[in-house]
């Protein structure tokens, strides 16, 4: 890839690329759009989890004072309603009280994603990281699977092309590339 693009990169996601990779990114610039757009996905989702955890603790913390009758840390938060939302401010207070909503508990922060590598293997991306949860692993397995239609030379749509080494290319990149025949033993020959 472009020192350009991998700059862009490091400097909009630093915690993802929080040091320099130790290789770079090996591979085209043709993926840079599917990389960004990862990185931008990942990083939403565990910056949303630490948000959520916060708001949810700090609700809770002001639930359990507004049990035990303590209504301060409630109205530093609410009680800046004008008299004509007293009426809102009431459904707070009796909101408060009910039973908790499950959406309204504190879920673990997700562990931020490092990027431990990320290059081409067998014609497509691999996005290597320690840190995320299971809809982080989606997003990557998705990614990864995006680059196998995308080529990897310029982006445009693409397919994956054999030969003494496997690529992602469109046509205009993969004209003139000698193909090798691989003979599937699965595939049933009607002839």
């Amino acid at each position: 890839m472009k020192q350009e693009n991998e700059d862009i990169l490091y400097q909009r996601y630093p915690k993802i690329f929080d040091q320099t990779l130790s290789f770079g990114f090996e591979c085209k610039d043709g993926w840079f759009n599917i990389i960004y757009k990862l990185c931008d996905l990942i990083q939403y989702h565990i910056d949303w989890s630490e948000d959520n955890h916060a708001r949810n603790t700090q609700w809770m913390k002001i639930r359990d004072a507004a049990l035990e009758g303590d209504w301060e840390p409630f109205n530093e938060l609410y009680g800046h309603f004008s008299e004509k939302d007293i009426k809102f401010y009431e459904s707070l207070k009796a909101d408060i009280l009910d039973e908790i909503p499950n959406w309204r508990i504190p879920k673990p922060v997700i562990p931020q994603v490092v990027a431990v590598q990320v290059k081409e293997k067998f014609g497509t991306l691999r996005f290597y990281f320690n840190g995320g949860d299971d809809h982080i692993d989606g997003l990557v397995a998705m990614a990864e699977g995006m680059s196998s239609v995308t080529c990897e030379e310029c982006g445009v749509p693409g397919k994956l092309r054999k030969g003494s080494w496997v690529q992602t290319l469109c046509d205009q990149h993969a004209e003139g590339r000698e193909e090798m025949v691989w003979n599937n033993p699965f595939d049933k020959n009607d002839s």
